[in-house]
This record gives C-alpha cells, structure tokens and sequence, in this order.
C-alpha cells in the first residue's frame, strides 16, 4: 500500500481521541490468515492487501467490534509500546485502510 496522505493520517489521530467512535469494516472483505499475517480480499474492486502481523492483529480485532480505545489498549498491551506510538501507527494504518473504503466510522 503507498503510503497515506498527512492530513488523512492527522484526521484518524484526532478520531483515535473520541471515545464514542465506533469503527466498523467492509462486511464483503475477505480475510484469510497464515500464521501471523493476513490477506483481504475486496472482489468488487478486484484488489487484495497484505498484512503484517500488527495489521493482522488489529484486523482481527475490528472484526470483534473494538472501540479505537480498546484497539489502543490491546496493542500497548500485545507489543509492549506506549499509547502514543501505538495510537500513531494505529492512525497510519487506519487511513490506509479507510481510504481503500476498507474501514470506515459507523454512522
């Protein structure tokens, strides 16, 4: 995946930061895994991404319904990181995926 654009990135930082945001993903994705990682499948747009092991994790976990602060606690507490990086990294990759029509806020 190229890399998102900064004020993108900056938008889902500030989104991270509102406890009432629920996320929710594109129900027609498909997911496979092997072992750690991870690859969706959008058929409609005929595109696949792969995951690395932390995207596969968080993946997972918006699959369960995790809140953006639950996603944060998980991956502090998973990899060992602090709030901040763990909620930059989470931003990056949730622009990404946002953009692709992926992820997006639940109305």
């Amino acid at each position: 995946m190229a890399g998102p654009d900064s004020s993108a990135v900056d938008k889902w930082r500030t989104l991270l930061n509102d406890d009432r945001l629920a996320l929710e993903v594109d129900e027609f994705i498909l997911a496979t895994f092997q072992g750690d990682r991870g690859v969706l499948l959008d058929y409609d747009r005929g595109e696949y991404y792969g995951l690395n092991d932390v995207a596969t994790f968080v993946w997972k976990l918006l699959k369960e319904g995790c809140s953006p602060k639950q996603l944060v606690e998980r991956l502090t507490n998973e990899y060992d990181v602090p709030p901040d990086l763990a909620r930059a990294d989470l931003a990056v990759l949730l622009s990404n995926l946002s953009a692709r029509g992926v992820v997006r806020v639940r109305d």
